[in-house]
């Protein structure tokens, strides 16, 4: 589904905008956005996430602890749920895109997984091994994992 006016803003400005600070609500606000328009909406919340933190790659090291943990957490809730391969496949797939910039096509802002940035990944989050492995293999069996993954 692509999100079109507030409920897509709304997200990425909660994601971009989350601080130590503001955590607590702007969290509070993502998860009831979330639980009122599905899995869409996590779905455009994780590409969001995971374009923050990790696009393009390799990314500068000004990385977010809160958005790093959050995303650790949420990674870790959805590795328990039958859908989980489906939805991190997807998310990835949003990865770039979510980042809107009048320059650059679908194309241009693709998102090339490597064996490289998935090690990387898994480490920075810090995910539990079962996690790792589901996010592995998940994605290499996509069409999002670049050839030399």
């Amino acid at each position: 589904m692509a999100f079109t006016s507030p409920l897509h803003w709304q997200i990425q400005y909660l994601v971009s905008a989350l601080t130590k600070k503001n955590s607590k609500a702007s969290i509070a606000e993502i998860n009831q956005l979330v639980e009122q328009f599905g899995l869409d909406a996590r779905i455009f919340f994780l590409s969001c996430l995971i374009t923050e933190e990790f696009y393009p790659w390799p990314h500068s090291q000004n990385q977010n602890s809160q958005k790093l943990q959050l995303l650790s957490v949420e990674l870790s809730q959805l590795a328990l749920k039958p859908n989980f391969v489906s939805v991190i496949v997807q998310a990835f797939d949003g990865v770039g895109k979510t980042k809107h910039s009048p320059a650059s096509s679908d194309e241009d802002s693709a998102f090339n997984i490597s064996a490289s940035f998935l090690n990387n990944f898994v480490k920075i989050l810090k995910l539990p091994l079962p996690t790792q492995l589901m996010v592995g293999v998940a994605l290499s069996t996509s069409g999002v994992a670049s050839e030399s993954a």
